[in-house]
């Protein structure tokens, strides 16, 4: 079970869940056009009432469960009460992984103006612009957790 966790579960999660399924290029070469962002089906789509809840998005190839999640500024303790919570149930702790790393001003900008102030049609391209900057690095943090995932 993984958990790409970013602010609102809005951006970078969705980006990463979203390579991590076969839905954008695996290639930290082949970086997907801002109008292909932007139709992922959750990117730019999150609410407040969403921080905290995890968001089923579907299993890769080898059965894993991938879901995004947005803790907000609370990630480490976000980290520590899912952790508790599967312990407690007796289930194995998911794998987190903090997609946020890397985000330039300018897809912090975007994320804030469409999701706070509601300005969409203006935060929404910055957004996807700022994740373009950074989808290499998401790439590469992807096959890290798959590369990850094959050896437990």
């Amino acid at each position: 079970m993984v958990f790409y966790q970013c602010f609102g579960r809005a951006h970078t999660s969705v980006v990463a869940a979203a390579i991590h399924l076969g839905l954008l290029p695996t290639e930290e070469k082949m970086v997907p056009s801002t109008a292909q962002i932007m139709a992922l089906p959750y990117f730019d789509r999150s609410k407040k009432e969403d921080f905290g809840r995890p968001l089923f998005l579907g299993r890769d190839e080898d059965g894993h469960e991938i879901f995004i999640l947005g803790l907000g500024g609370g990630f480490r303790e976000g980290l520590g009460a899912i952790s508790s919570v599967f312990r407690l149930a007796g289930r194995e702790t998911p794998l987190i992984v903090d997609t946020l790393l890397g985000l330039g001003f300018l897809g912090r900008l975007g994320g804030w103006l469409s999701r706070e102030l509601g300005l969409v049609r203006l935060g929404r391209p910055l957004a996807a612009y700022g994740v373009k900057k950074i989808y290499p690095q998401l790439v590469r943090t992807v096959m890290e957790v798959k590369s990850f995932l094959r050896t437990i």
